[in-house]
């Protein structure tokens, strides 16, 4: 189980549920490069998803990124 956390690709199947996926383009901690090949993926399954490269926003969640993508994120859901 421990594998599938890490690698969210490995979980994705048939029933996966529509995503927005934001990624900084200068997360310094996971390439960007891992989101698009798992936007690509979900989008070979049919699963509705967007996919957002954030220009210069790092990794993780703060109120400044809240504050700029968090509608979209919930008009989306």
């Amino acid at each position: 189980m421990a594998v599938r956390v890490l690698f969210p690709e490995l979980m994705m199947g048939g029933e996966f549920p529509p995503s927005f996926v934001l990624h900084g383009t200068g997360d310094k901690n996971v390439g960007i490069g891992e989101s698009e090949k798992t936007v690509k993926e979900l989008e070979r399954m049919g699963v509705e998803c967007v996919f957002v490269a954030a220009e210069n926003w790092g990794h993780g969640w703060s109120e400044e990124v809240w504050n700029r993508w968090g509608k979209d994120v919930v008009q989306f859901f």
